[in-house]
């Protein structure tokens, strides 16, 4: 008489192969089959699951347990049954250990306590309950200042979220205003060359979403890259002044001016635009007025005449 054995598969190398990594492996009376993880399908849990529906569609949770939706079926977890641990009640609680069956899930380091063995799961950032099961979203604290977008990435160490930021800002947690200009101020960040921007030609000022330049006389255009015969087209000098172009290109980023005015008598200034005293009060009786500086000024008069502005003998 020829007695059956019964080969539990899931103890030989071959059954934990074929369902690792996305299953467990259960044994039956055919040899075993692959229970799928939540997210995989297929007779090996090679499949990946379309998740645009109620998460527990899908017998999410393994071994008799009971699947609870929350946060608008955004997510789930399960209630498992004394026997069986784990966010999908995958373990069996009389076969976990460190060595051959970790329960320590999404990164978590398996300790086995002396004396007890009592399991213990050191989590990673993000990560709590027994077994590391529990994930806490880090953007639900929104850590991106200035109106960042915080997008969250799924990791078991290191930052496990980054800022998407505004144009305006940079840096992690979108704290810093970027300096468009390169001044390289405190709390400011950049590194682009000021006259570089304008050309050499211009002033760069920091704004809102970028920078403009404020073009040296003579020059024009949204870099200052266009130069212009100022004398010709804005005619600075005033009070019927004479404008000469300088030839001077400067190589630096100042705003000196790139012409002078040869001011008219009685006049001055950088664009002859003060007027002295002798081109509002006159000398009477054909006396030379004679201008002193911008606020004085002496009448010479002509025989017979004197006073100021003159009067007759």
């Amino acid at each position: 008489m020829v007695e059956s054995i019964q080969i539990n598969e899931c103890e030989t190398m071959n059954g934990n192969l074929e369902c690792l990594p996305n299953g467990q492996c259960v044994d039956d009376i055919n040899g075993f089959h692959c229970q799928c993880l939540p997210g995989f399908t297929g007779p090996k849990c090679k499949e990946i699951l379309n998740f645009n529906q109620n998460k527990c569609q899908n017998n999410t949770c393994n071994n008799n347990g009971e699947c609870l939706e929350y946060l608008n079926n955004s997510t789930f977890k399960c209630k498992c049954n004394a026997k069986f641990v784990g966010k999908y009640c995958q373990i069996d609680k009389n076969k976990i250990n460190c060595v051959d069956n970790n329960p320590c899930e999404n990164g978590g380091k398996c300790f086995e306590r002396e004396g007890n063995g009592q399991i213990n799961c050191l989590c990673p950032p993000n990560y709590s309950g027994q077994f590391c099961e529990d994930y806490t979203d880090p953007c639900s604290e929104m850590p991106c200042l200035n109106g960042g977008k915080c997008i969250s990435i799924p990791s078991s160490s290191q930052p496990n979220f980054r800022c998407e930021c505004p144009k305006e800002f940079s840096g992690k947690f979108c704290e810093d205003f970027k300096d468009y200009c390169g001044n390289s101020k405190e709390g400011f960040d950049g590194n682009i060359n000021a006259s570089s921007l304008c050309f050499g030609h211009g002033m760069c000022e920091n704004i809102w979403g970028g920078y403009r330049c404020i073009c040296n006389d003579g020059w024009r255009g949204l870099n200052c890259s266009f130069q212009v015969d100022v004398c010709t087209e804005e005619l600075p000098c005033l009070n019927e002044g004479r404008c000469i172009l300088l030839d001077n290109e400067r190589k630096d980023n100042s705003t000196q001016s790139t012409f002078s005015c040869e001011c008219p008598q009685y006049f001055e200034g950088e664009r002859c635009e003060m007027a002295g005293t002798c081109s509002k009060i006159p000398c009477l009786n054909n006396g030379q007025c004679i201008q002193k500086n911008i606020s004085t000024h002496q009448c010479e008069c002509p025989p017979g005449f004197w006073g100021y502005p003159v009067k007759n003998v």
